[in-house]
């Protein structure tokens, strides 16, 4: 036994080439068996039975015993320092506890660093107390994680079918960190754990790990849930999520863990507001699922409580989450995106004089006869904002064709305007019959007593189109007048 124990720890030896078939001839020991149980050096650690273990995961240097199988290898032999034998398993740092005997494992003190391949040197002076040490180990049962690598290490499977797939060191740290944040906390100390509170850890994760990847899932909602936010909710993954976010981010772990950062990205990127321009773990989030009030503000450049105003309006945003903090204020993001757009492109009243190239009573007259339409007419706090597309639409209708300008938008007006059914006032005005451009046709031909509403309305429509149009040669200033004295 302890040929295999003194190859697997000299960096210039690689077992793998060994010949175990003499030394198992005298040992009486299934040669197979001899090789299967020797660690081999490989560049990312250690292999045995053909999992990979990185140093992070074994106690090479560290004499960790099961005294009650000592015990037991010693019997009745007449030498037991030749007769007791380490177990590989007691290297492995997640097996904290003999299954056999449901006795925590020692640690013995040895001072000679430079034997820690020989095991029966380094226990010799331990030998007359095994019996005693047996006796004050504490007692408890196998964790659910210990049984899962012991017989994933026995069977080749452990029977978990998610954590299967994985590597076995990744399975390992997986299953201890979330089992640690979920039995002591998301800023739980990995260096105040003892032995029993990782045996606790280890079974918790198991059992979250027992559901797959929708147990994974499941167990960070439950972070997200819990979080006690601030008003200010600016509050990262980091400090949802815990030590289970910073053991995946910051420390140095191998490259297998990345299936496991790639699970806990597309959580992140689907519960937490983060688009194009953040990252995760080193890499570039290439979508956005979820905006938050605080994102988007910072995106489209917008107030947040303007935007607010905005998203409650639509009801993008509910009463309940409208009591939330800017940054915990979470709607989907896809679905408001054209909300988002009409209030990224928004134009205020002022905006809107310069954008139609019109003044203020000539915009205003054309809110107040339905033309153009504020974005939320009925929210008192938003019916001076106005979509670009909407004016966009408006002025298209407008100049569309010399149809529309004429005949078009004088039916449109006679059908939106309210204007007193008596007589006309606008195309009998002597400031309409100082243009004659802006005189009906039927007024022209026919005189005024052919002047009824739709005469009036071609009136106003021509000082108006005049007016857009920018011919104000052809109308001068009475334009204006015209238009007051309809509107009267």
């Amino acid at each position: 036994m302890q040929l295999r124990q003194i190859a697997s720890e000299q960096g210039d030896i690689d077992v793998s080439w060994v010949d175990w078939t003499p030394l198992a001839g005298l040992a009486g020991a299934d040669p197979d068996r001899l090789a299967a149980d020797a660690f081999r050096r490989v560049p990312d650690g250690q292999t045995f039975r053909t999992e990979l273990f990185p140093g992070r995961h074994l106690l090479r240097t560290a004499l960790r015993v099961c005294p009650a199988c000592l015990l037991k290898d010693c019997g009745q032999a007449s030498r037991p320092e030749t007769a007791a034998y380490g177990r590989a398993v007691w290297s492995i740092m997640a097996i904290r506890t003999c299954r056999e005997h449901g006795l925590g494992l020692i640690e013995l003190e040895h001072q000679e660093t430079s034997r820690n391949h020989d095991f029966a040197r380094l226990l010799k002076p331990h030998l007359p107390d095994l019996g005693a040490l047996s006796e004050s180990a504490t007692r408890r049962t196998a964790s659910g994680l210990e049984t899962y690598v012991l017989d994933r290490l026995d069977d080749g499977r452990g029977n978990i079918p998610w954590l299967d797939t994985l590597p076995l060191h990744v399975g390992i740290g997986v299953c201890e960190t979330i089992g640690a944040v979920a039995r002591f906390g998301r800023d739980v100390r990995f260096n105040a754990l003892s032995d029993d509170d990782w045996c606790a850890a280890g079974t918790t994760g198991v059992a979250i790990a027992e559901q797959g990847e929708a147990g994974i899932r499941e167990f960070m909602d439950g972070l997200v849930r819990s979080y006690p936010y601030t008003r200010g909710a600016t509050e990262g993954p980091q400090a949802v999520l815990g030590r289970w976010f910073k053991v995946l981010c910051f420390e140095k772990l191998h490259p297998d863990f990345d299936v496991v950062r790639n699970l806990v990205a597309d959580f992140i990127v689907e519960r937490m507001p983060f688009g194009p321009g953040d990252t995760i773990f080193g890499k570039p989030v290439e979508r956005r699922v979820l905006h938050s009030v605080h994102t988007a503000s910072q995106e489209l450049r917008i107030h947040p409580k303007r935007l607010r105003k905005i998203l409650q309006a639509t009801g993008i945003l509910t009463k309940e989450q409208a009591e939330l903090p800017n940054g915990s204020a979470l709607f989907d993001a896809v679905a408001a995106s054209p909300t988002l757009a009409d209030a990224a492109d928004g134009l205020f009243m002022t905006e809107v004089e310069e954008y139609l190239g019109a003044g203020r009573v000539q915009t205003k007259l054309l809110v107040d006869g339905g033309f153009i339409k504020p974005m939320f007419p009925k929210r008192p706090e938003l019916d001076h904002l106005f979509r670009r597309r909407d004016l966009d639409a408006f002025l298209t209708r407008l100049f569309a064709d010399a149809g529309w300008t004429k005949k078009r938008i004088r039916d449109e007006l006679f059908e939106r305007t309210k204007i007193p059914s008596e007589l006309s006032v606008a195309s009998s005005s002597w400031l309409v019959t100082d243009y004659p451009q802006t005189v009906a046709p039927e007024v022209r031909a026919q005189g005024f007593a052919a002047a009824d509403q739709r005469a009036d309305v071609y009136s106003l429509c021509a000082c108006l189109g005049g007016l857009f149009a920018g011919r104000d040669d052809d109308l001068s200033i009475g334009a204006l007048e015209i238009l007051n004295a309809g509107c009267q």
